[in-house]
């Protein structure tokens, strides 16, 4: 498993986002960038619905997010 950084969250609505990125081929600990191969550079950014369950904050990062519509007419 990788380690994730940098999360940010966004509400929209009544719902909650989370944003991180993950390196799932960084050596820890990592030697400085121009040193690392470009594998080891690979990053990808992931998102989850946060959601409060039995007053616990969770997350499935394999959920399926349905998302609403961005055109106002629908």
């Amino acid at each position: 498993m990788s380690k994730s950084s940098h999360p940010s969250v966004a509400v929209v609505d009544d719902r909650a986002f989370i944003f991180y990125h993950t390196e799932p081929n960084r050596p820890y600990p990592s030697p400085p960038a121009e040193k690392r191969t470009v594998e080891q550079k690979i990053s990808f950014l992931q998102m989850a619905e946060l959601k409060l369950m039995d007053g616990d904050l969770t997350c499935d990062r394999d959920a399926l997010i349905e998302l609403p519509s961005l055109n106002p007419t629908q």
